[in-house]
C-alpha cells in the first residue's frame, strides 16, 4: 500500500477543518487556519491552547502546528504533566513540507480560571520557554493553571525554595 500523497493528506486536513467549522468551533480553527497558512519552516511549535467546546470545563484542546515532523509523545508528555495537564488524546495531521498538527485533549486537574484569553498567552510563553530549556520543566510551572502565575513568577517561586533549600530553615518558619 502507498503512502498517500501530501495534496490528499492537505486535502484530509482541510476536510477535518471544515467540519470542525461546521460544529461551531470556528473560534478555535480559524486562528490556526491562519497561522497554518502563512507558517513557514521553523523548529519553534506554534501553539493554540482553548477551551473543549461542549466538553467539561476542565478539558481544553492545545493544537501545536510544527514544522520537521511530529514532537514525540515520550518528550512532550512530562512537559504537559508538569504543566498539570492530563493527555486524554491525541490527534495527528499531517501536512506538506514536513509541516504537522498534534492535537491533543487534555484535562487540566488544577484549572481553577477557565479564561482562556488570559492563559493561552502565559501557556504559551512558559511552554515555550521551557521547550527551548530556559526554565524548568518541573512541577512548579503547575502553577500557571492552578494559580495563574507567569513563567517568569514561577521562576522567582522556584529561586525562593531553592534558597529555602539552601539556608535549611524549615518551610514552615
Amino acid at each position: 500500500m502507498r503512502a498517500p500523497a501530501p495534496l490528499d493528506v492537505f486535502g484530509n486536513c482541510v476536510r477535518h477543518l471544515l467540519s470542525q467549522l461546521r460544529r461551531g468551533t470556528s473560534s478555535v480553527v480559524l486562528p490556526l487556519f491562519a497561522r497554518l497558512r502563512s507558517f513557514r519552516t521553523s523548529a519553534v511549535p506554534q501553539l493554540n491552547l482553548r477551551a473543549r467546546a461542549g466538553g467539561p470545563a476542565n478539558h481544553v484542546h492545545l493544537r501545536i502546528l510544527r514544522s520537521g515532523g511530529l514532537i514525540p509523545i515520550s518528550d512532550i508528555l512530562p512537559m504537559l504533566e508538569n504543566f498539570g495537564l492530563r493527555v486524554l488524546e491525541e490527534h495527528n495531521y499531517s501536512l506538506q513540507h514536513s509541516v504537522v498538527i498534534q492535537d491533543f485533549l487534555l484535562e487540566a486537574r488544577d484549572l481553577k480560571r477557565a479564561d482562556f484569553a488570559v492563559l493561552e498567552p502565559l501557556f504559551k510563553e512558559a511552554f515555550l520557554a521551557a521547550w527551548r530549556g530556559e526554565i524548568e520543566n518541573d512541577g512548579f510551572n503547575r502553577l500557571l493553571l492552578c494559580a495563574g502565575l507567569s513563567a517568569r513568577e514561577i521562576v522567582v517561586l522556584r529561586a525562593y525554595c531553592r534558597y529555602l533549600l539552601q539556608t535549611g530553615i524549615p518551610f514552615s518558619q
